[in-house]
């Protein structure tokens, strides 16, 4: 149970996007939807908190999260489509952070 817990506090302070942050995505990418981000954060939760605990979307500059994805994304069982989501909502939500 503790372990359901802990990974429950993880999500608790990983960011949902506010509006800024998903316009900011829609200069980046054009045609980003708000729900394909919100899935970035849904698959990054879900596909990647199994196995370790999550890192702040800020911990890590683009390069480094498209890094990690490539290298993590079998792993976690993610094909090329979801890892791009999950880059996405990652970048977004980083890019708001260093304001």
């Amino acid at each position: 149970m503790s372990i359901l817990f802990f990974a429950g506090a993880c999500v608790a302070v990983l960011p949902k996007l506010s509006q800024d942050q998903i316009r900011w995505a829609n200069v980046r990418w054009p045609d980003v939807t708000p729900e394909e981000l919100n899935q970035g954060r849904r698959l990054y939760v879900s596909r990647c908190s199994g196995c370790h605990t999550l890192f702040l979307p800020q911990d890590f500059t683009a390069v480094q999260w498209q890094h990690q994805l490539e290298e993590m994304g079998e792993q976690a069982k993610l094909n090329a489509s979801q890892r791009e989501m999950v880059f996405k909502y990652l970048i977004s939500a980083a890019e708001m952070q260093k304001k």
